[in-house]
C-alpha cells in the first residue's frame, strides 16, 4: 500500500462494561479494494450506520488525487471479506470535491436503512443528496434522493437527528 492514511478498526466492544477502553484491541483493514490500487489517500470521513434489521455498517470517504480536482470516494468496511475484499467500493452519485462538502448518517421517514446525507460543490454547483447505504429492492446501487435548497443555496452545514423512537 502506498504511504498515506490507514485504517484501524476496534470491534465487539461492550456498551456496559467499558474496561476495554484502556486497551482496546485493534485491527489494521489495509486497503484492498478489487482492482484498485490507488496513489497515497486521504480518509475524510467516517460514518457508523445500520439498517431496520440492526445489521451495522462501517462507510469511509477517502480523498484521491491532490492535484486540480481532489474528489472523494467513499467504501463500506467489511471486515469478514466475505467477497473477498475488506474495502468495497459505493460511490458517492454526485461528484463531490474534497474541502467542499460535508456528509452525515440519517433516515428518511419510513425508510429500512440509515442513509447517508451529502452537501457540497462541484465547480461552485450546488449538490445535495440523500443516498441509502445498501439497496434494499435488490441488487445493484441504491437510487439516491437529490435534495435542493430554496433558491439553489448551497448548504453550508447538515445534521440530523434520531426521533425518540429510534427511526
Amino acid at each position: 500500500m502506498a504511504a498515506g492514511d490507514q485504517l484501524f478498526i476496534s470491534l465487539q466492544n461492550s456498551c456496559t462494561d467499558t474496561s476495554w477502553v484502556t486497551k482496546p484491541a485493534w485491527k489494521l483493514v489495509p486497503f484492498d479494494a478489487a482492482g484498485e490500487d490507488p496513489p497515497p489517500f486521504s480518509i475524510t470521513n467516517t460514518f457508523f450506520a445500520e439498517s431496520q434489521d440492526k445489521k451495522e455498517y462501517l462507510i469511509v470517504d477517502i480523498q484521491l488525487g491532490t492535484g486540480g480536482f481532489p474528489r472523494i470516494t467513499r467504501y463500506h468496511i467489511d471486515p469478514s471479506q466475505a467477497n473477498g475484499y475488506a474495502w468495497v467500493k459505493h460511490n458517492v452519485a454526485v461528484d463531490i470535491t474534497t474541502g467542499s462538502y460535508q456528509s452525515c448518517v440519517g433516515r428518511v421517514k419510513n425508510g429500512f436503512v440509515d442513509g447517508i446525507y451529502t452537501a457540497g460543490t462541484t465547480e461552485d454547483a450546488a449538490q445535495f443528496i440523500y443516498e441509502p447505504i445498501i439497496n434494499v429492492w435488490g441488487n445493484g446501487p441504491p437510487a439516491p434522493r437529490r435534495l435542493q435548497l430554496p433558491g439553489g443555496a448551497v448548504p453550508t452545514s447538515i445534521a440530523t437527528a434520531r426521533n425518540a423512537d429510534g427511526s
